[in-house]
């Protein structure tokens, strides 16, 4: 059995392997924030279970053989009426097609101010959301944790209380004061985040793909055609970086070329140095998957034909506009480009008003 297999509503069973016990561990440490629920979904229980299998000349269940070795955990998550962002934020979408598929571009025979009441409630939620989001990494970052798994899926909509919750925190990634302890467990959490084909929903900074090359390829340092090569997987990789330099070659010029120098410069710099040197910046890995989850929700905003209403909005348009501008910043390839997630409330805050 090597994938997770979905046995009923919030119970789960996974292998008993480094991610397993990685997520059991984080688990623990989240149960000590203060009112943790509001905030996480964290494992309630879990169970060491067997795994049978049938006798390959019978099936019924008098000849089902437990296997001895079997190191497979039944794991109970905390079910709150909850949904994903994904399917939440689609509902609301959904108000203003015909049809149940968003991707029909089919509008409903409604009047305007409908709509634009519609597309208000949806912006004013991603914005609440967005807050709710940043503070609970804030929570996260304070307990030298950092999610590494936050994606659409990941972020569910409790309906009791209208909140934003994270899920998952199998690649998680808790920072000790032992340096050769934090190499060890991101190397380790690497391995899997590369391996999964799930995590491609996931839009992880750039020196997570440094340090994988380096790994991948047994490298105790890089060359300039590393970088390169590195960097051209990277960008096609995250479609939102096209819609950023799209018919804008000389932004894309410039970007480029200043991300690259800033990894030109660390070509000496042995394997072992490149995972201290990045592990500093790790309080803000999840502002790059927040923020390019963001920045693609607000450009999928634009193929909406009820957008232009908005445009006519002066507040919420500008608002849109300068949560832009702030989440551009933090898809950044250099790491002390990209803002704290404690700098970024702030700066969010102030953007509100």
């Amino acid at each position: 059995m090597e994938n997770i297999k979905n046995i009923k509503n919030k119970e789960i069973i996974k292998p008993l392997n480094p991610l397993l016990k990685n997520e059991i561990f984080i688990n623990k440490k989240i149960g000590n924030i203060n009112n943790y629920n509001n905030y996480f979904n964290k494992i309630e229980n879990y169970e060491k279970i067997l795994i049978g299998c049938l006798n390959e000349e019978n099936n019924y269940l008098e000849s089902i053989n437990l296997l001895e070795k079997s190191n497979y955990y039944l794991i109970n998550y905390n079910d709150k009426n909850y949904i994903s962002l994904n399917i939440y934020l689609n509902s609301l979408l959904k108000k203003i097609y015909s049809n149940t598929d968003i991707e029909t571009n089919t509008y409903i025979d409604i009047n305007n101010d409908t709509n634009e009441n519609i597309l208000k409630e949806y912006i004013f939620n991603i914005f609440e959301f967005y807050k709710n989001i940043l503070y609970s990494l804030d929570l996260l970052i304070k307990n030298n944790i950092i999610s590494n798994n936050i994606n659409i899926n990941n972020l569910i909509y409790s309906k009791t209380n209208n909140n934003i919750t994270i899920n998952n925190f199998s690649y998680s990634f808790h920072i000790s004061n032992n340096v050769i302890n934090n190499i060890h467990n991101l190397k380790i959490l690497l391995k899997y985040i590369f391996k999964e084909e799930n995590n491609k929903q996931n839009h992880y900074p750039f020196e997570f793909y440094i340090l994988n090359y380096l790994q991948e390829n047994k490298l105790i340092g890089l060359s300039s055609n590393n970088i390169d090569l590195i960097y051209e997987n990277y960008i096609n990789n995250y479609p939102i970086y096209n819609i950023l330099f799209k018919n804008n070659v000389l932004v894309y010029k410039n970007f480029k070329t200043n991300n690259l120098n800033y990894y030109y410069k660390l070509k000496n710099k042995n394997y072992e140095k490149l995972y201290e040197e990045f592990i500093k910046y790790s309080d803000t890995w999840d502002n790059v998957s927040l923020s390019s989850l963001y920045l693609n929700i607000i450009y999928n905003l634009n193929n909406l034909k009820e957008i232009k209403i908005l445009e006519q909005n002066e507040y919420l348009f500008s608002l849109l506009n300068r949560l832009k501008d702030l989440l551009i910043k933090n898809i950044s390839l250099i790491p002390n480009n990209r803002i704290k997630i404690s700098k970024n409330i702030e700066l969010f805050e102030n953007l509100l008003f």
